[in-house]
């Protein structure tokens, strides 16, 4: 078992958990989930309450599945499964029929885990279900026997199948027999209106008690008033015999499969066992999961260290509570970053500091529970070992105890064990006695706690308690916000300042006279009076600075937001301006490509001549021309790529370029202060200093242009392989083929067709007639023969 947490139960109920229980248990599906919730108690290891609160999660996250695995209710059998380990001992039929709901339960959850994204998915939860093993051939075996009613199958074995089948003959012998008495006593007017009945487990007439000497037959019974004779008549008295003695032998074969089903289970007992706790634990978890979604619980940031770093959380009873009346809870943020570990909270009566300090204590009982809690994500609990509470009144007759003699035996156990894993929660620390001595006394206690390195909350009213914490490094002070014009409290709290009790104000506020108000200020002196005034003043100072500072955080908002529209705007008018010389420059571009269908009556003119020498002087002139539009246009895309000034954090699949030598890339990974560039096919590792920000390269489409109708035949290559193409695609590509060959300086070409058929190499024979060539033939056999045509230019 693992360390638990050292609460008392007094402690607990202070806080109210055993209220969190009690609603966690209406949720269990058997006893033993109900009882494993009431038993719940917060855990001191990090390594339990991390498994745990991530298996509550992962349920969480399951339960929004379609096909999640449901859990039905169920019974327990532990303690009748001990009988299984007495040899011959037979089982109750209905635990077996429950053993085998809870394999089949437990099977639907292995299926659910058999599938590899689900195991990756939700790993706590498919932890625990690998300590039960796969049930389905335990099942099986009880399957046979019991159907899922639970009820003995008919053809369990063939001697239960045969006496089965001779009791329902019998009985629908018994059944016409029955049909027909009634028939003929019924007209005779022997019967009652009930005309049957069972005692004894026979079927018998009613009959008229004047009238029971009429019918030949065993009289069974009389009713209470002596009006009525239940008689089995004669004539069927050897059918319900039969019908016994076929019951009789049926539970005999029954009781005979029973026990050799129990001794197949005998040897499994261990694996029942587990597959019996893991319905239990499922259960425990799918309450804990429910209750945290219905208070939309979060998975808190678990340390080992005690810590108070609470966001956005709100009291979890409250919230439920007033989820059904519709109302908001006020939420808070109790963050104490080190060295500060205890917060002493003041502020107005009914203001909220109790409420907020029992939550504090019941968030961090619950989380170490493993449960989710009502907080933000970003909550950080810090694993306590012991947790000490004083709250409400203590007093206690049978000892003999005050209130305040009570708390002050709760603060020396406290002291006795108070350490830096000790969570201390105390309201109205001090009060009980003569406010000077119990301030003083009280004061003695905190410094103590704060030697001992405890943290914790405690409320007060003293001002010697909240000068001490002023002072005191370790300690911070808390106030509950009060709304002064109103004269009520907002629930908020803040951290940094102490609060005033507005004890003055509240008492206006209720009617109270103001010849007895102004009596109270003065018996409370001028001192006092200046205190209050100043911390109000002081309040009022904070909320205005607060609303200043929330105004000036605004506006300097909506000046980076303009800055960096105007930033934008810039960029944007750079590149409109560097797209529109590409584009005048492409109108250029595609000008020098209409020259292109020249190009092409100068390639059909060598077909029939070879004056090669003055098609090839215009390409020349034609490329040349192209190149010079094309050099201009890519400088200005350069220029386009190139960032206007303005500086940001690199991030994966930036576009950037690099310092040393001008080259851009693409950011694939970034890893410290270096990062992984892709340039072209690439990757180099380099400073995230030596980037510089870009944007994408602007996209130059030239599909057009002359460069691919001539740039491919200086690179020309003489052999050209069409097998597996189309006629009409072959076509094509032979023609583009021959005619780059006439336009280069080669002297022989080779096309592979293949045999085949023939139809390729007719093809190639018909394509190549159409041009000057001086030979055309087929190379010897092992260079491919008739599946090669040569052609000689």
């Amino acid at each position: 078992m693992s360390h638990l947490v050292e609460i008392s139960t007094a402690a607990e109920e202070q806080i109210e958990f055993h209220k969190v229980r009690e609603i966690l248990a209406e949720y269990a599906r058997g006893n033993a989930g109900r009882v494993a919730c009431m038993a719940l108690h917060p855990m001191a290891a990090i390594e339990d309450i991390q498994f745990r609160m991530d298996q509550v999660f992962e349920y969480s996250e399951i339960s929004a599945l379609s096909n999640r695995p449901f859990l039905s209710v169920y019974e327990d059998f532990s303690e009748t499964l001990d009988h299984l380990l007495v040899d011959g001992y037979v089982l109750p039929q209905e635990d077996i029929h429950e053993i085998g709901r809870q394999m089949e339960q437990v099977q639907l959850i292995h299926m659910f885990f058999s599938k590899p994204d689900h195991r990756r998915a939700y790993p706590a939860i498919a932890e625990w279900t690998e300590r039960a093993s796969d049930p389905t051939k335990m099942l099986k075996a009880i399957r046979t026997i019991l159907d899922e009613k639970g009820d003995v199958r008919p053809d369990a074995s063939p001697e239960l199948l045969s006496i089965s089948r001779a009791k329902d003959a019998e009985a629908a012998k018994l059944n016409r027999e029955f049909v027909r008495l009634i028939s003929r006593y019924k007209g005779e007017g022997y019967l009652t209106d009930t005309v049957e009945s069972i005692r004894s487990g026979r079927r018998v007439l009613c009959v008229h008690a004047e009238f029971k000497r009429k019918i030949k037959g065993i009289i069974h019974d009389e009713s209470t008033t002596g009006r009525t004779a239940f008689i089995e008549p004669e004539l069927i008295v050897e059918i319900n015999n039969n019908i016994i003695e076929f019951e009789a032998e049926f539970k005999k074969e029954v009781f005979r499969l029973l026990k050799e089903l129990c001794a197949r289970l005998r040897p499994h007992k261990e694996e029942i066992e587990d597959i019996n706790r893991l319905i239990h634990h499922w259960d425990l978890i799918q309450c804990l999961s429910m209750l945290g979604m219905s208070y939309r619980g979060e998975r808190p940031k678990l340390e080992a260290s005690a810590r108070l770093h609470l966001v956005h959380a709100r009291h979890p009873l409250l919230y439920l509570k007033n989820k059904e009346r519709k109302k908001t809870v006020v939420p808070f943020d109790l963050i104490l970053d080190p060295p500060n570990r205890l917060l002493i909270l003041s502020g107005p009566n009914a203001g909220g500091k109790s409420i907020l300090m029992k939550a504090t204590g019941l968030i961090q009982v619950m989380a170490q529970c493993g449960m989710l809690i009502p907080v933000d994500g970003s909550t950080v609990i810090g694993v306590v070992k012991k947790i000490c509470v004083d709250i409400g009144d203590q007093q206690s007759i049978e000892e003999d105890l005050s209130t305040y003699s009570s708390r002050l035996k709760n603060m020396k156990d406290t002291l006795k064990t108070a350490d830096e894993s000790t969570m201390i929660l105390v309201d109205e620390f001090g009060s009980g006695t003569d406010p000077k001595i119990g301030g003083a006394i009280a004061e003695a206690i905190l410094d103590v706690l704060v030697k001992r390195k405890a943290y914790g909350v405690l409320t007060t009213h003293y001002p010697n308690i909240k000068m001490y914490a002023h002072n005191t490094k370790g300690v911070v002070n808390g106030a509950m916000l009060f709304d002064r014009e109103k004269i009520l409290p907002t629930y908020k709290l803040k951290i940094g300042k102490p609060g005033s009790s507005f004890a003055f104000e509240i008492a206006e506020r209720t009617g109270l006279p103001q010849e007895v108000i102004k009596y109270a200020k003065d018996k409370a002196g001028s001192q006092t009076i200046e205190l209050e005034d100043l911390i109000h003043d002081l309040d009022d100072k904070t909320l205005k600075l607060s609303t200043e500072i929330s105004k000036l955080q605004n506006k300097q908002r909506e000046l980076d937001a303009l800055i960096g529209n105007y930033d934008q705007l810039r960029l944007d008018l750079e590149i409109k301006r560097k797209k529109f010389k590409i584009d005048q420059k492409k109108a250029s571009l595609n000008e020098v490509s209409h020259y292109s269908q020249e190009m092409n009556k100068l390639i059909k003119e060598l077909k029939k001549e070879k004056d090669v020498e003055q098609a090839k002087t215009k390409i020349q002139e034609l490329k040349k021309k192209q190149s010079e539009v094309s050099e201009e246009i890519q400088e200005i895309a350069e220029e386009l790529v190139e960032n206007v000034d303005f500086k940001r954090d690199f991030l994966e699949g930036d576009h950037v370029k690099l310092r040393s030598t001008q080259q851009y890339g693409v950011v694939e990974r970034i890893t410290k202060n270096r990062a992984v560039v892709l340039i072209g096919e690439l990757q180099m590792t380099m400073p995230l200093t030596e980037l510089m920000p870009a944007n994408a390269p602007v996209k130059i489409n030239t599909q057009k242009s002359l460069t691919k109708d001539v740039a491919d035949y200086t690179k020309f290559v003489n052999e050209l392989d069409i097998r597996g193409m189309l006629p009409e695609e072959a076509s094509h590509y032979v023609d583009r083929f021959i005619d780059a060959a006439f336009m280069s300086n080669e002297t022989i070409i080779r096309i592979v067709h293949g045999k085949g058929t023939g139809t390729l190499r007719q093809l190639v024979a018909r394509r190549m007639k159409k041009y000057p060539f001086k030979e055309v033939s087929h190379p010897e056999q092992k260079q491919g023969g008739d599946g090669v045509t040569i052609g000689h230019l």
